[in-house]
């Protein structure tokens, strides 16, 4: 366990592996987590009523503030300006989703008739909102797949990441309780079977959500707010409970008859109380075996923090190699990516620099000590008769001539290294302030061209870019053919060419 801690501490300092918590938003409580390697880290904040309702924020500043508390927390007081990659879920939100049929086809014929689908199934104008799908079922035998796809509005979820960078949280991913709930549940449940069909009935402060899911993935949700139970009356009689319970259970049971000719594995329940009470109402009305939540891995954390761990468990999979539903706006996923190259650049140019000044520091003390003994062996020479002696001098003036070359080739080096580096931070520079987002770069070491292939919301960003580019001396010979510009889902798709001014890099 040691060895595994220290290996995962190393990793995260080095910057092979990404430290990336978890949130829950919710119209209650914002909830975080994360491992550290040795121990969970847990910590929440609750909101007020009127903050957030239905998931969308209303009221910014009181939003911003909670999350500074939840920072504060994170960080045990201390003040830290440092920017937390993360996995967020949504628990109060009214996201709208449909699974539909497709023949199993080629990925790129495949893409096209999922982006029609879409457009047909989509709730309202697609372009008010962000959508995303995941293949849940493939089957070879029908050659048919199934495909869960889901949407939200965009103001939704613009709101809450502006309010996350704003508090220096840096967003992966977006995606609904249910999801992060059946991934906790296959993933960490010891007696939850992937291949059967299960119910997972959860009974909180917002009311009765009952999921399916099948082969361990979300199929269908049905919610019943308390206030359709209780006629907004702060307590529930246990009779409308009762009555309201039954009605809700049954719908969904009628619901997934109509479906599926598989019997029902059975029931998990979530509830902070009345469990026993509950259990006793499905057995009586119900022919249904009601499971204890048996965590694997010795895990120990209550049932409110299922979601939020669920969420989590995603950052086990890279962004490279992860194709589950997300409902993060492509320019905010872009976002996130550049943070990752920046904090991998930056930790590699720290670490350069720091070796570079090591590596001269020890030539350096090796010169002094070689420049001494050559002293000394001067001082001597009129004493020297043997030829032996004479032969090992010119080795030693021969050692120290080396030496010098290799002083001057890491010196070259170190010039190379920052001269790059200087060209690498005045494209960055140009690219945010005109709102560009870079999809390839290249460098050709001999001419000093950069070739560009990036994305701009618009043709006037473009031009924007590229007056902004002659009207600084460091570039030169620049070259944006505007007949080659695309369209794209993401934007204006163009490329640019141009050549660092050597004069201008220092």
């Amino acid at each position: 366990m040691k060895n595994i801690y220290f290996f995962e501490k190393l990793s995260k300092i080095l910057k092979i592996k990404q430290d990336i918590g978890a949130l829950e938003i919710s119209d209650n409580v914002i909830r975080y987590l994360n491992f550290n390697g040795k121990n969970w880290v847990l910590n929440g904040v609750r909101l007020a009523p009127g903050i957030m309702s239905n998931g969308e924020i209303k009221d910014y500043k009181a939003f911003i503030e909670a999350l500074y508390e939840l920072r504060r927390q994170i960080f045990k007081n201390k003040k830290s300006s440092r920017k937390l990659n993360v996995l967020v879920t949504l628990s109060s939100i009214d996201v709208y989703t449909q699974i539909f049929n497709l023949p199993l086809i080629e990925s790129e014929n495949l893409q096209k008739s999922i982006d029609l689908n879409l457009k047909m199934i989509a709730p309202k104008d697609i372009s008010k909102l962000y959508d995303s799908w995941e293949i849940i079922e493939e089957s070879k035998q029908f050659m048919r797949i199934e495909v869960l796809a889901s949407f939200i509005d965009k103001k939704i979820i613009d709101d809450l990441t502006k309010a996350l960078i704003e508090t220096n949280f840096i967003v992966r991913s977006i995606e609904f309780k249910n999801f992060s709930l059946a991934r906790f549940m296959r993933e960490k449940v010891l007696n939850f079977d992937k291949e059967k069909f299960y119910l997972v009935v959860t009974v909180d402060d917002s009311g009765i959500k009952t999921l399916i899911l099948k082969n361990g993935k979300f199929y269908f949700e049905y919610f019943s707010f308390w206030n359709e139970l209780g006629a907004n009356e702060k307590e529930i009689l246990w009779s409308k409970f009762e009555s309201g319970f039954n009605r809700h259970l049954h719908q969904v049971i009628n619901f997934y008859n109509s479906r599926f000719n598989e019997e029902l594995e059975g029931v998990f329940l979530i509830t902070p109380s009345f469990r026993d009470k509950i259990i006793e109402i499905i057995n009586s009305n119900f022919n249904l075996k009601v499971f204890d939540i048996i965590l694997k891995d010795d895990i120990q954390i209550n049932p409110e923090w299922f979601a939020v761990f669920g969420v989590w468990l995603r950052s086990e999979i890279s962004p490279k190699k992860d194709k589950e539903l997300n409902l993060l706006g492509i320019e905010s996923f872009l976002g996130f990516m550049e943070h990752q190259i920046i904090q991998f650049f930056e930790f590699w140019k720290l670490l350069l620099s720091f070796s570079f000044g090591i590596g001269i520091l020890v030539l350096f003390i090796s010169y002094l000590f070689l420049s001494s003994t050559l002293s000394s062996l001067k001082e001597k020479t009129s004493a020297i008769t043997s030829g032996k002696q004479a032969a090992e001098i010119k080795t030693l003036q021969n050692n120290i001539e080396e030496f010098n070359k290799l002083t001057a080739m890491i010196k070259n080096i170190e010039n190379n290294y920052l001269t790059r580096n200087l060209i690498l931070e005045k494209i960055v520079q140009k690219v945010k302030e005109n709102n560009i987002i870079i999809q390839n770069l290249s460098f050709e070491e001999e001419t000093k061209k950069i070739n560009l292939l990036a994305v701009a919301q618009s043709e006037d960003d473009i031009s924007q870019f590229k007056k902004s580019l002659e009207s600084d001396q460091f570039f030169a010979s620049i070259d944006l053919p505007f007949s080659e510009i695309k369209s794209s889902d993401a934007g204006k798709v163009f490329s640019i060419s141009f050549v660092i001014n050597p004069s201008k890099m220092r």
